[in-house]
């Protein structure tokens, strides 16, 4: 429940998509290329902006560590289950 302006409203979240590193976190999981065209593509409303995820510059950051080859991606591993078989 957030506040605004006064009144009392409740923000329902609902079908949430992923995008994980390797893309096996399920149906839709389109891996680091769903993860690129989320942060070209978003535009912020209002909700984004009560739950404070209205950063795209950090995004950006994140998702050029991300990339295969960039310093220490490697080590990131963000998918729910591992797998050896790609």
């Amino acid at each position: 429940m957030t506040s605004s302006k006064g009144k009392d409203t409740t923000i329902v979240l609902f079908d949430p998509m992923t995008h994980t590193l390797k893309g096996k976190s399920g149906l839709g999981d389109h891996g680091l290329d769903g993860i690129r065209t989320f942060i070209e593509q978003h535009q912020c409303s209002p909700i984004c902006r009560a739950i404070s995820l209205c950063d795209t510059q950090a995004l950006k950051v994140t998702y050029e560590a991300l990339k295969p080859g960039a310093e220490g991606s490697q080590t990131v591993d963000t998918d729910m289950e591992s797998s050896d078989d790609e």
